[in-house]
């Protein structure tokens, strides 16, 4: 197990300073929806250290932490891509869609599953809300009558890189979870693994784009 802590150690290492370089550059894009983006990195940190901390000091059981963690993260998330939008059908569909989800969340979370075991079912259903809203603004963007220059776009990196994560976090989530007495120790690390090597990846794109990218665009 001494690997995937060091492996947690590096992530939590790097994705404070992604923080850290993220805010700092909050001067180019301050004015646009993507102010949102120091928020949902340093509830990812704050999360993830204190789940740290709560299970080496208080108790194995941290599931509690990272279900609150993902109620208020996707909230964040939707509203980040509504914010984005103009399209008056796409964003209806995003609170009809987005409200739905939460709300089932919610439901499971405080009657079919333990409070303190991650939810990984209702996860899934806010993960594909998620796709969805990324697709509806990939429309827009790609209908938009301004040329595309990404440099100016880092909301589609940074949009891009937690659909990416989401995508490759749930279907092991959801795998381990199936249980069915196939999976061994060793393969519950290496999956676990892959999480941290996608999450690592994930903060450099951000370190990078963040302050590759020109003031942005709306």
């Amino acid at each position: 197990m001494a690997y995937y802590e060091t492996l947690l150690a590096v992530y939590l290492c790097i994705s404070g300073l992604c923080c850290i370089i993220v805010t700092w550059h909050l001067p180019k894009y301050k004015h646009t929806p993507l102010i949102l983006a120091p928020i949902v990195l340093w509830l990812g940190f704050v999360t993830e250290t204190s789940a740290v901390i709560h299970h080496h000091f208080i108790s194995y059981y941290s599931g509690w932490i990272f279900n609150i963690y993902n109620f208020f993260y996707f909230i964040l998330l939707y509203s980040l891509v509504y914010r984005y939008l103009k399209n008056a059908r796409f964003k209806i569909t995003i609170i009809i869609l987005g409200t739905g989800a939460l709300s089932f969340f919610v439901y499971r979370l405080t009657t079919g599953e333990s409070f303190n075991d991650r939810c990984i079912y209702s996860n899934t259903v806010l993960v594909i809300v998620l796709l969805i809203s990324c697709i509806f603004y990939l429309i827009e963007l790609l209908k938009s009558k301004t040329m595309l220059v990404f440099r100016k776009h880092p909301e589609f990196f940074f949009l891009g890189g937690y659909l990416i994560f989401n995508l490759v976090y749930t279907p092991l989530n959801v795998a381990y979870d199936m249980k069915l007495r196939l999976f061994s120790n060793e393969f519950y690390i290496f999956l676990k693994s892959i999480q941290g090597f996608v999450l690592i990846a994930m903060n450099f794109l951000f370190i990078y784009i963040f302050t590759w990218t020109k003031k942005a665009h709306l």
